[in-house]
């Protein structure tokens, strides 16, 4: 849910407030990060909405996506309050489409097995500790993943998926599949993609291929 505060020429601040559906109590309330505010449009005055929320396998992490152009993404450990990470543009995500609309269809936090395939792809330890998150932001295009940079910020993860996971065509792309329409990540780490054409590409942590 969220309410809004706003003072001379600054955009609302969205609030995001988690509740314990048993008793209907608030649990905590989340600002939205000031820095992310204005949309990415560079004018301060334009407002911002969340346009989607995703809680962690483990329950410790509540993360947001902004709206567009900018789709600012923050994470919170949402029991303390406190804000992870975030960054003002969501990094790897292209802005909307050219009218600069939102072309984000999810947000989703990635299953465990993933974990361990993003902490093999950034590190040549043998036994490197995985992240404490990995994000996937997926889009008519295909789907980014995005991890912490461990300084309070996000960075895009590379190697963890195959290159076309984050390329199956778009709208009017030469993919064949008329564009990702929607996205779930499976117990064991892999990523399925759905295409408006009819199609599911799954796509494997570590750099396995689609199928």
């Amino acid at each position: 849910s969220s309410s809004s505060s706003s003072s001379s020429r600054t955009a609302p601040a969205p609030l995001i407030a988690v509740f314990d559906v048993a008793s209907g109590r608030r649990r905590k309330a989340l600002a939205w990060p000031v820095g992310a505010l204005g949309g990415g449009g560079g004018s301060g005055e334009q407002s911002v909405r969340v346009v989607s929320l995703a809680f962690s396998p483990d329950g410790r992490f509540l993360a947001a996506l902004g709206s567009g152009p900018a789709h600012a993404l923050a994470v919170w450990a949402w029991e303390r309050a406190h804000l992870e990470a975030w960054s003002p543009v969501a990094p790897g995500v292209q802005a909307g489409g050219e009218g600069g609309g939102s072309g984000v269809l999810s947000l989703a936090f990635a299953p465990p097995p993933a974990l361990a395939a993003a902490a093999a792809a950034a590190s040549s330890s043998p036994s490197p500790d995985p992240p404490p998150f990995l994000l996937s932001v997926t889009g008519p295009a295909g789907t980014r993943l995005i991890r912490p940079d461990g300084a309070g910020g996000l960075r895009p993860a590379a190697g963890v998926l195959p290159a076309r996971a984050g390329a199956l065509g778009g709208s009017g792309g030469g993919g064949g599949g008329g564009g990702v329409t929607a996205a779930a990540w499976l117990a064991d780490g892999a990523l399925a993609l759905g295409t408006a054409g009819g199609e599911v590409h799954l796509f494997r942590a570590g750099g396995g291929g689609g199928e």
